[in-house]
């Protein structure tokens, strides 16, 4: 945990508290317990016990040293993501960046690069092994996407002051050449990586590493037993993530492009039944309106509590989309399970597939 013992947050500093992993060597790379952030000095107390780090911000990320399976119940399954090859991946960070500072009036010059801010590698899941090129160097995962920037972009309070927050985005689009580089090196592994995303806080020579949980390309596409979820919000989600609601006022380096908060999950969508409401006239029952609804039930299979928040923060979202319908979230979003401490998510969902009006035709 060196590189998470605190964080600084204006004029304040955390501290992360997490339960180190109790399991010296995980059979797999799960996706990593959650951090307990407490608060605990500010700059120049000579009390503070911290030593001024930078900590994960993302819900995905973690120290490279903890998994989530170190921290699971006897009764909780392993867990990957599921994701298949017209997916797009999007990682966004807000990695505090003293290389370029937060000027917005001084350009980023240090973007994705081995010797930039910022870069990301491919990893066997079974091995740790990097994905390498023909030379027997780590490829860097750029080599994988169209977009990817480094930048600022403004926070404005409710007194309209400002205050730039750096930002760091990628999009990992060309999925297929992925795979088959993947199987070509790791034949046995089924195209199961993971990904660590190398920070340059303030250092050249100095270096933070965060990674991904597990990913998995979906096998059989056809059983369609996988769900894509996406939430649309204006400008910020429960959790802080900058959706580029004003690109003009964004600082960066690369190619910008807003950020889409989508997520795949194994699990079902079934239709349940249809909901018609007809509006009268009088007594003579003359329809006036209709409205048929159709009623859907989203099924998963067992996620971490972290994948739950995650489906939930989707969910939250200005629109809602399961597997491109739009839809709109009834009632709460509950674990279904008493032993252990993975979810089975079972959430009611309404889809309103027809509605007319047909106050002119009496």
């Amino acid at each position: 945990m060196a590189y998470f013992s605190s964080y600084q947050d204006g004029a304040n500093i955390f501290c992360d508290n997490t339960p180190t992993c109790e399991v010296s060597s995980c059979l797999d790379r799960i996706v990593c317990s959650e951090f307990e952030i407490i608060q605990c000095g500010v700059p120049g107390d000579p009390n503070n016990p911290c030593g001024l780090a930078v900590v994960n911000n993302g819900l995905l990320l973690c120290d490279c040293d903890q998994t989530w399976n170190c921290g699971s119940c006897g009764n909780d399954l392993l867990f990957y993501n599921i994701i298949n090859l017209s997916d797009d991946l999007i990682f966004q960070f807000q990695q505090i960046d003293s290389l370029n500072g937060q000027d917005p009036n001084v350009p980023p010059v240090f973007g994705w690069d081995p010797f930039g801010l910022v870069d990301a590698y491919i990893h066997d899941c079974c091995s740790g092994d990097f994905l390498l090129d023909g030379l027997g160097n780590p490829i860097s995962l750029t080599m994988y996407s169209t977009e990817y920037f480094v930048g600022m972009f403004p926070v404005y309070d409710y007194k309209g002051d400002v205050t730039w927050r750096n930002i760091q985005q990628i999009r990992v689009d060309d999925l297929l050449n992925l795979q088959s580089d993947l199987l070509t090196q790791f034949p046995n592994s089924g195209g199961c990586f993971y990904l660590s995303f190398s920070f340059y806080p303030s250092d050249i020579d100095q270096t933070y590493s965060l990674c991904t949980e597990p990913y998995k390309f979906e096998q059989c596409t056809e059983k369609n037993d996988t769900i894509l979820l996406e939430g649309n919000f204006g400008e910020f989600d429960c959790f802080g993530y900058y959706y580029g609601s004003n690109p003009d006022d964004v600082v960066v380096l690369g190619n910008f492009f807003p950020f889409v908060n989508q997520y795949r999950v194994k699990g079902s969508f079934e239709m349940q039944s249809f909901e018609i409401i007809k509006d009268f006239v009088g007594t003579t029952l003359k329809t006036t309106s209709s409205t048929m609804t159709e009623k859907w039930l989203m099924r998963t299979y067992h996620v971490p509590q972290r994948v739950a928040k995650i489906i939930a923060n989707i969910c939250n979202g200005s629109r809602v989309y399961v597997n491109s319908y739009e839809i709109v979230v009834d009632g709460d979003i509950a674990k279904n399970n008493e032993v252990g401490d993975q979810w089975w998510i079972d959430v009611a969902m309404r889809r309103v597939d027809c509605s007319k009006t047909y106050s002119c035709n009496y």
